[in-house]
């Protein structure tokens, strides 16, 4: 994730997180009955904690992290992109379920009135 972040912001691609529909939706409903989570999830980001499956592929990562952007950057850089899928993925949640056909057209209108509110208190959270 490190060096997929960095490519990210680098070649101004779009920055993903792979779920599984079911996973997405956890997050979603996490998200919105716990709105805390968001800041416990940011908090915890630290890439200098990060490992790989070989040892010697984690020095050599972290090594050319501190030559590179340093990890407090690195970090800033995982930690907006965060912020910025979060609100991208609260949004999808809410155009999807107003769509026909969508794998949340089961929500009501609370349910969506929920998720709204949810994406309203995220943006407040980022001062937007």
């Amino acid at each position: 994730m490190v060096f997929i972040t960095r490519s990210t912001v680098i070649t101004n691609s779009k920055f993903s997180i792979a779920m599984t529909l079911e996973e997405e939706k956890r997050f979603q409903e996490t998200i919105i009955k716990d709105k805390s989570i968001y800041n416990k999830m940011l908090g915890q980001i630290n890439v200098e904690k990060s490992k790989s499956f070989k040892p010697e592929d984690e020095k050599r990562i972290h090594e050319v992290v501190r030559q590179t952007i340093g990890f407090n950057q690195l970090n800033s850089l995982v930690f907006e992109k965060l912020r910025e899928w979060v609100i991208q993925s609260a949004i999808d949640s809410i155009n999807n379920s107003t769509s026909n056909g969508s794998n949340y057209s089961q929500l009501n209108d609370n349910n969506i009135l929920e998720r709204k509110m949810a994406l309203a208190h995220l943006y407040q959270l980022q001062g937007k």
